[in-house]
């Protein structure tokens, strides 16, 4: 039996204290039947928040995190904020919970608490250069070379801030001999895609400094073709209206990696995104000739 959020508890409580509890929770949902899924769910919550009701006596606070949320929250949302809803079984007071994600909450599962001012935003920016200076700091980096070189290089993105910061670079060249970096950075981004042609949309259409729809579907391949809406979902592509764009950083270790794995594929990836690219220059052609004329009389 896993208990929601019990390997934060178990942290925190010493293995006895953990023991009890489980036996409490089990003890607590025996007997409703394992035919009402629902009731299991129903007990559990209710023996989670009582175990969490007995350690607030002992701690001023508790803090449960809960990461990676964009995959966990498609299994949790339906249960996390009614839990904390739940008037029948108040959550004690005193329990902060915090979801880190790519994405934002769900607006309809999540929109109550944000109306009761129980929700607070807090986005991640990329880093200001003081800030990526801290945290080159701390692991022992001040040279102020090294540090503009990683400012320029990740471009703030708090991730590759990060990567560069633990290689612990001495100089400016040790860094940019670092190839494997750009390896990682494309890994760290595309670890929780596992749909192969998800995968493929999203390194095939890096290519593209802008991207709209017809280019998409330029790049993208017949198995791709409809992923266009999730592909603008993505929290490294931005943009309003008909155009978006990759965050450069991102992009441009997108691009290293398709350049360095298949350049013949590199090639067919550019003609197809030139010819798509020059259907649109034809169009905007015709339209300023068409507009002209009309502007001439005719």
């Amino acid at each position: 039996m896993l208990i929601p959020g019990g390997s934060v508890v178990g942290a925190m409580a010493n293995q006895e204290a953990l023991a009890r509890g489980l036996d409490r929770a089990w003890d607590a949902t025996a007997g409703r039947g394992r035919r009402e899924p629902q009731g299991d769910v129903t007990g559990l919550s209710e023996a989670f928040v009582a175990e969490l009701d007995r350690m607030s006596e002992d701690w001023p606070r508790i803090v449960l995190f809960f990461d990676t949320w964009e995959r966990s929250g498609p299994y949790l949302d339906g249960w996390l904020p009614r839990l904390v809803e739940n008037e029948q079984v108040p959550f004690p007071a005193n329990v902060i919970l915090v979801l880190a994600g790519r994405d934002e909450l769900s607006p309809r599962e999540w929109e109550p608490l944000r109306e009761a001012d129980a929700v607070c935003d807090v986005p991640l920016e990329v880093f200001t250069r003081e800030e990526t200076q801290a945290l080159l700091a701390r692991h022992g980096v001040s040279d102020p070379e090294v540090v503009d070189a990683v400012e320029r290089v990740s471009g703030g993105l708090p991730l590759l801030v990060d990567l560069l910061a633990q290689t612990t670079p001495e100089s400016v060249a040790s860094m940019e001999n670092r190839g494997d970096l750009v390896d990682v950075v494309v890994d760290r981004f595309l670890q929780w895609i596992e749909d192969p042609h998800q995968r493929e949309t999203v390194l095939v259409c890096s290519l593209a400094q802008e991207l709209n729809e017809d280019i998409f579907t330029a790049l993208a391949s017949p198995e791709g073709q409809q992923l266009w809406g999730w592909l603008c979902g993505q929290s490294f592509v931005s943009g309003h209206g008909d155009y978006k764009q990759y965050h450069a950083v991102v992009r441009a270790s997108m691009l290293h990696r398709m350049r360095t794995s298949s350049p013949q594929r590199w090639r067919e990836l550019h003609g197809r995104l030139a010819e798509a690219q020059g259907v649109q220059l034809t169009a905007v052609e015709e339209e300023l000739t068409t507009e002209w004329i009309a502007r001439r009389g005719g």
